[in-house]
């Protein structure tokens, strides 16, 4: 992530899913905050970023948050409950939430979790 400039302060934790034309990649600070990256150099690897950290969210602090596809993004809480984000933003990076905090399961306590394709 140094090659995007981001600021070294702030630990982030990365997101990923990819689609036929880009990848979106998303990111947590220490405080919460969510940041929003569209990578379009995934097909040959070049470092193309026409979106760069725009701020899309706060108040993600959970044990674990995870992206699917299509702006799929789940997160689950410290007592087992996983909810449902589904971001509506990447074409322009615009904080656009389709569905927001939608619980869609419980019992999720596992040391990691994670999407496949």
């Amino acid at each position: 992530m140094k090659a995007l400039g981001i600021i070294g302060v702030a630990t982030f934790s990365a997101l990923t899913a990819i689609s036929a034309q880009a990848a979106a990649i998303y990111a947590i600070n220490d405080t919460g905050d969510m940041f929003f990256y569209k990578h379009t150099g995934a097909a040959n690897g070049t470092a193309t970023w026409p979106i760069q950290a725009k701020k899309i969210g706060n108040g993600w602090n959970f044990k674990q948050v995870f992206a699917g596809e299509n702006g799929a993004i789940y997160a689950t809480r410290a007592d087992g409950a996983m909810l449902f984000y589904k971001f509506a933003g990447m074409a322009d990076g615009s904080a656009n939430w389709s569905i927001q905090a939608k619980q869609i399961g419980t019992g999720w306590d596992y040391k990691q979790v994670f999407a496949g394709r």
